[in-house]
């Protein structure tokens, strides 16, 4: 099941009030890739240590456009949406979606990965559109400013509900 807990703010910080036992946290972050924590008990007295959430200063983007293959229109609207994988098939986990604008271009973060946990691998990217489902790679690399990435989705007659945007 999932449980929902609101934090609490105080003079050391955000607090997090949980029950006793041997807890994990998987964690959104913005701009950056899910966290998922090490192993740490609450007791009566609190918590075996303090978590740690890093957040990334700056979250760096790339500029993409996504069109039609056919009629170069641009694809307003389509969901580009990055799924994290950690460890060797340990755990997969969905990140936020990005929605396109109206020329069919989108800021797409170029999300950090080696703060989240050790093994945890670069984001696999999905567009879709209606009828267009494709797996794509954000450039990581340096990038000229300004410069805009295109890409060309075949209609595959694919839109898989589970993937659009929420």
């Amino acid at each position: 099941g999932r449980t929902v807990v609101p934090l609490e703010s105080g003079e050391e910080g955000l607090r997090l009030p949980v029950a006793e036992g041997r807890w994990r946290l998987m964690l959104a972050r913005p701009g950056a890739a899910p966290l998922v924590t090490d192993v740490f008990s609450v007791t009566p007295e609190g918590a075996s240590a303090p978590v740690e959430i890093p957040l990334p200063a700056t979250v760096p983007t790339a500029r993409m456009r996504f069109i039609a293959a056919e009629s170069e229109e641009p694809l307003v609207g389509a969901s580009v949406v990055p799924f994290f994988e950690f460890g060797d098939d340990l755990a997969f986990f969905r990140g936020p979606a990005v929605l396109t604008d109206g020329d069919g271009a989108a800021a797409i973060p170029k999300m950090e990965t080696r703060m989240a946990m050790p093994r945890a691998r670069e984001p696999s990217w999905w567009v879709h559109a209606p009828g267009r489902l494709a797996r794509i790679r954000v450039p990581r690399d340096d990038i000229p400013a300004g410069s805009v990435t295109t890409v060309r989705l075949t209609n595959t007659g694919l839109y898989p509900p589970s993937l659009r945007a929420s």
